[in-house]
Parts: structure tokens; C-alpha cells; sequence
């Protein structure tokens, strides 16, 4: 599949789907490239739809560093609502 495919896919999902049962947990950093190029498009397609969505904002401008603070939120999940996910 080509990039642009891949990239309408999701949109097309989220406008077209009943989406109100859907807890969305969404991890970024605003300083992050996939922010300006992802993120903050999935959030106004979201918030379109007045989906459940929780927010997990780092201070981080390398990508690289996601999986360093996507596994502290993941940590925090399970420890809060253990298998219940």
C-alpha cells in the first residue's frame, strides 16, 4: 500500500465508525515532528467526532525518546486498572 493510502485510512475510520465506545489513550510531545505531521490531525479528527480522549503530553523533541516516556504512561495504565484494559 502507498503512504497516502496508509495515511487516509485512519480518517476515513474515525469519520465513518461508531466511535463512542473508544477509550483513546494518545501519548505526544508538541516538540516531536509526528506531532505538526500526525498527531495534532488524529486529535482534530477526534475531537470532531467528541471522542473519549486521554492526553498524555511529554516535553521531548527527539522522536527517539517515545519509548521512554510511552512506557511510563503503559506502567501507569496497568497499575491503575490492572488487566481491566
Amino acid at each position: 500500500m502507498g503512504c497516502k493510502i496508509l495515511n487516509d485510512k485512519l480518517p476515513k475510520i474515525i469519520r465513518e465508525k461508531d466511535i463512542s465506545n473508544i477509550k483513546f489513550i494518545i501519548h505526544y510531545s508538541k516538540k516531536e515532528h509526528t506531532y505538526q505531521e500526525h498527531i495534532k490531525y488524529l486529535l482534530k479528527d477526534l475531537n470532531e467526532k467528541n471522542a473519549n480522549i486521554n492526553e498524555d503530553i511529554s516535553e521531548y523533541s527527539d522522536h527517539n525518546e517515545v519509548g521512554k516516556y510511552f512506557k511510563i504512561l503503559l506502567v501507569n495504565i496497568f497499575d491503575k486498572k490492572g488487566d481491566q484494559l
